[in-house]
């Protein structure tokens, strides 16, 4: 059942566009002037190439074409009213001992009749199939920009954390190295790409706000003063409000770097630093992982004031606060991945 679920997760767009051409198929069998009808397969073909690409754009139009062809073929006389007049016409007339002039008037009409049905159905067939390619191929073209695009701005986001983390040694890496084990622990929970990838960028900018953080407040290796400890805490809240800036690129990553600090777990956990942002169950699983990745990676890194721990001693911490400051599913995800690990 959970496969089932999961193949039609994967595959909406797909079976919907199937649904409606086996929709339209099925609606075309009971109309009467049924060449006409021919342009609406050109929705589903369309909405295929549009949102699917050009492979399944072509397999669609070329079932359509199959299914049109096996019909027309199978009941050509149901397919056209005007073909099935002039058979009916046909067995009237030698029924009747009409002259053989006469029968052959009306075959050479039926072989016309036929001739243009099957002209209409290569022209439509083809154009059908053309501009499957055609759509298909700008959408291809579409999404392998958009990749590269995606890929530029993942490298930036890397040389920006990068030149972030410059003035520590001690968390040269550290944004990366989240942003890594956010993905392995998104896929271990079998997340969608679209949601791994709000995780990756999460991951990448979630200490964003530290840009605001005194170096010598980060270096200390001593205990902190109120004021210091009030300042680091707040750069979550900070990243935020600087990412708002490009909000319509990294609307839903905001939230990750906002919250990846608080107990998301907790009910009452208020949004009113962003009330116009919607955290949803994909969103608070995703805060969840960046907020594990984060302090995982915080366990067994080298701090000034402490040695790193083990990974295996890391991942016990992170289980003994499960359920209160960390999600229990995202923590068992991360115990997964650090066990294929080690």
């Amino acid at each position: 059942m959970e496969r089932a679920k999961q193949f039609v997760a994967d595959n909406l767009e797909r079976i919907t566009v199937l649904l409606i051409l086996i929709g339209i198929a099925i609606i075309h069998f009971f109309v009467l002037d049924k060449l006409p009808f021919l342009s609406f397969y050109y929705i589903p073909v369309l909405l295929a190439a549009w949102g699917c690409g050009r492979r399944t754009a072509l397999l669609m139009s070329v079932l359509a074409v199959f299914l049109v062809v096996l019909y027309a073929v199978a009941l050509p006389s149901n397919f056209d009213e005007k073909l099935a007049d002039l058979s009916k016409e046909f067995n009237t007339q030698s029924a009747a001992g009409a002259p053989q002039t006469r029968l052959s008037a009306i075959e050479k009409e039926i072989a016309d009749r036929k001739f243009d049905i099957h002209f209409s159905l290569a022209s439509w067939g083809a154009f059908l199939i053309l501009a499957a390619v055609l759509v298909g191929t700008l959408y291809d073209q579409k999404e392998k920009r958009a990749k590269e695009l995606r890929h530029a701005y993942v490298g930036i986001l890397e040389l920006l954390t990068k030149c972030l983390e410059c003035t520590d040694r001690h968390v040269l890496g550290h944004s990366q190295r989240v942003a890594e084990l956010a993905v392995e622990v998104a896929r271990e929970l079998k997340l969608p790409e679209n949601a791994v990838e709000k995780v990756r960028v999460g991951g990448l900018l979630h200490d964003i706000g530290k840009v605001d953080v005194s170096v010598r407040a980060l270096q200390k290796s001593t205990g902190l003063s109120e004021e210091e400890r009030k300042e680091i805490g707040a750069h979550a809240l900070r990243g935020a409000e600087i990412l708002r800036s490009v909000e319509v690129v990294l609307h839903d990553v905001i939230p990750i770097v906002r919250y990846h600090h608080e107990r998301i777990l907790n009910p009452d956990t208020e949004t009113a630093a962003l009330p116009d942002m919607k955290v949803g169950p994909e969103l608070k699983l995703c805060i969840g992982i960046i907020s594990v990745a984060d302090a995982f990676d915080a366990i067994v890194s080298d701090r000034p004031y402490r040695p790193g721990k083990l990974p295996w001693q890391a991942v016990q911490e992170i289980e003994a606060n499960a359920g209160t400051q960390f999600d229990p599913e995202v923590a068992g995800a991360l115990k997964n991945v650090i066990s294929r690990k080690i």
